[in-house]
């Protein structure tokens, strides 16, 4: 997290944007390393389109669910269950 202040290292509005890839890797970590992680089962995540639509299409399997798969509106709500199983 970002507090008041403080740089933060994944914005860089003067040099490139943040590599599909990269972005990507990063949604995983949230997902593996933080959701995971959490006592509660039921929360919202709030953040930008083009990173959901990467963490619907590149990250978990939403099973060809067109209501997942497909872009994020400006302000747009979708509720979904995401469950994690360890191999």
């Amino acid at each position: 997290l970002v507090t008041h202040d403080e740089d933060d290292h994944l914005w860089n509005k003067y040099d490139t944007r943040e590599s599909p890839i990269d972005e990507a890797n990063r949604a995983y970590d949230f997902l593996t390393n933080f959701i995971m992680e959490r006592e509660e089962e039921e929360m919202a995540v709030v953040c930008h389109s083009a990173w959901l639509f990467s963490v619907c299409n590149a990250v978990i399997d939403c099973g060809g669910d067109d209501s997942l798969e497909s872009w994020f509106a400006t302000g747009e709500i979708r509720s979904c269950r995401v469950s994690f199983y360890q191999q």
